[in-house]
């Protein structure tokens, strides 16, 4: 899947602290947060399993997202959020 050429389009596995389960997706230019290939963003039980569902759809490279569980709660912007690049 050549995600980089529908619209910019980056793949992305969050995490939110305290939890083992991850969010696997991707986020557009605004970061809208979707599911691959129109479905729904898949939940998955760890960061090995994110990357294996990335990887069985052809997606080498990611965004990993971490956020505190109380980051929405207590409007922390989007840009304190910890992303990095990771190499599946």
């Amino acid at each position: 899947m050549d995600v980089n050429s529908k619209a910019q389009l980056q793949p992305i596995i969050k995490s939110t602290a305290g939890s083992k389960k991850c969010l696997v997706g991707l986020v557009d230019a605004h970061n809208n947060f979707i599911g691959l290939n129109q479905h729904s963003v898949v939940v998955v039980d760890s960061l090995d399993e994110a990357k294996a569902y990335l990887r069985a759809h052809h997606i080498f490279s990611a965004f990993l997202e971490f956020e505190s569980a109380g980051d929405d709660r207590y409007g922390m912007p989007q840009s304190s959020r910890n992303r990095q690049r990771i190499y599946l």
